[in-house]
């Protein structure tokens, strides 16, 4: 057996992202302009929310245009081929915009089906002065589908001002719509679900509707998930005039609270001490669902990120207590798309500020540990040009690779962005031989040295690597073959590392993670 201690070198050193291609994080310069493509379809704010990828590689992207100068906007639907240049064939010059009615429509979600057609979800602004839900559907070229609802187009209105933030398809070809509505004092989450024809399905809640007060504060679904069985997760925020927290529901598949999860089917996640929000939900295999959205305890907004167990309660095997909260720039931080892939690794999108907003995509171990072989310890940050603000809003997986989308400029210019980065082999979770090792540190607050003590179901060979608060590897150290059993072994941490708390991973068959408290 061999033993190395830790040294004093910044494992971003072995993570930076470069010209090569195939580094996961990298952007990839077969995809637009070095990675990177950016669109004006109007001449005000145009922007992305919702990215989707066709069987056939080609990508389609949802938002809105700003139509006039009175800032009016419509649906906005695109269509790239797989290399990211505009499908002509699409619409016009690769570009669809709808219009409900003579006021503002935003697409905030979209997603394509089986047969082809593209199904675009958000709100507008009706006759009565409040917001609706609407949907338009259509066919393989971008025409308006007659088939659905009226002339391709649905509006959903359930009384008052109504936001559709988000939709999934379901298997059997009906949509679910999610967001919030306003029940005269607060807004609460609101669901709708459509037969595949635009009708309201009245087996769905009340006629097809549900509309439920969580908390008794204003709430909102940002984000759903589909559970194999039909049951629906879903992600979003709840606030009072002084605090805000994470809300996450599950309801059945006739639309009730499922009263197996969290609280009677509801969950409050307070983080920070001021404002919390949830944007984004993905469901993982084992039925953990991972939230992702932003914190305030100050005036500067941090990266969060949530895991839940199937039944509600936060995983603690998720960094530590479930919650993650990441202060990476001076300004902001937040994640408004969140991915599982199938090796457990969690992939967030959005953006973080310094001089200005960049986009930004994080990658985690399942244990929430920074994944160092992706970008620069588990970060990349993309520039798009000389724009004020480039954010990612929403984002897909195909082939290996990593789409963004979102915008990029400055308010009352903005143009959509989209971006591909290279995603790196991922192995299946099934293929890992899984395995509980038993590990932990001691002493534990520790000075100079600690011990690292495993208990092995069978053997293993590790890479140790510490971690400081802002996510940087200080240090590695590696393991050799390790027999099944049990072994202690010497850890130490490079000269004049200051006093507070780390996180050492151990990556080896099973990745985990453990923490440490350096004193003086």
């Amino acid at each position: 057996m061999t033993k190395k201690h830790l040294f004093p070198f910044l494992c971003a050193g072995l993570s930076v992202v470069t010209a090569a291609a195939q580094m996961p994080g990298a952007l990839d310069p077969n995809f637009g302009n070095n990675g990177i493509v950016i669109t004006s379809a109007g001449n005000g704010n145009d922007q992305a929310f919702a990215v989707a990828v066709q069987p056939d590689a080609n990508i389609v992207v949802a938002g809105n245009t700003y139509v006039n100068t009175n800032n009016q906007s419509d649906f906005l639907l695109m269509r790239y081929l797989s290399n990211g240049t505009p499908d002509l064939s699409f619409g016009t010059n690769g570009q669809v915009t709808t219009d409900f009615g003579s006021s503002d429509d935003e697409g905030r979600a979209v997603a394509v089906q089986p047969d082809g057609k593209i199904v675009v979800a958000g709100y507008t602004l009706g006759t009565s002065g409040g917001f609706n839900f609407a949907v338009a559907r259509y066919l393989a070229n971008g025409a308006p589908d007659p088939g659905f609802g009226t002339s391709g187009a649905v509006i959903v209105d359930f009384g008052s001002t109504d936001f559709c933030l988000a939709m999934i398809l379901q298997p059997d070809g009906k949509m679910v719509l999610a967001g919030r509505s306003y029940n005269g004092s607060t807004s609460d989450f609101a669901l709708v679900r459509l037969l595949s024809n635009g009708t309201l399905d009245n087996s769905f809640g009340t006629n097809g509707k549900v509309r439920v007060d969580l908390f008794n504060e204003n709430e909102s679904i940002n984000a759903i998930a589909l559970y194999p069985n039909g049951s629906i997760a879903a992600a979003g925020e709840t606030s009072t005039s002084n605090t805000g927290a994470f809300a996450v529901a599950k309801f059945t598949p006739a639309g009730a609270l499922d009263n197996t999860f969290g609280d009677a089917g509801k969950i409050r996640t307070p983080i920070g001490t001021l404002s919390d929000a949830a944007y984004a939900l993905a469901l993982q295999s084992d039925g953990k669902l991972v939230v992702a959205g932003q914190s305030n305890s100050a005036t500067i907004s941090d990266l969060a990120v949530v895991r839940y167990l199937p039944n509600g309660t936060p995983d603690n095997a998720f960094s530590g207590d479930g919650i993650l909260l990441e202060d990476i720039s001076s300004l902001g931080d937040y994640g408004f798309a969140v991915h599982v892939q199938t090796d457990g690794k969690i992939i967030v999108a959005g953006s973080s500020s310094g001089n200005q907003e960049d986009v930004a995509v994080f990658r985690y171990g399942s244990d929430g540990l920074p994944d160092p072989d992706f970008g620069n310890n588990g970060r990349v940050f993309t520039d798009a040009g000389n724009a004020q603000q480039d954010r990612a809003l929403a984002l897909a997986v195909r082939n290996g690779k990593l789409i963004v989308a979102g915008q990029t400029g400055s308010f009352g210019s903005y143009d959509v962005l989209l971006a591909q980065y290279e995603q790196g082999a991922v192995v299946s979770a099934a293929s890992v031989n899984a395995y509980t090792p038993a590990a932990q540190i001691y002493p534990n607050p520790a000075r100079t040295q600690a011990i690292l003590a495993l208990t092995l179901a069978q053997p293993d060979a590790f890479l140790v690597r510490m971690y400081n608060a802002q996510g940087q590897c200080i240090g590695q150290w590696e393991t050799g073959p390790l027999s099944t059993g049990y072994h202690q072994l010497p850890l130490r941490w490079p000269e004049g590392t200051a006093p507070g708390g780390y996180r050492v991973a151990l990556l080896g068959q099973r990745v985990f993670g453990l923490g440490l408290v350096v004193e003086e």
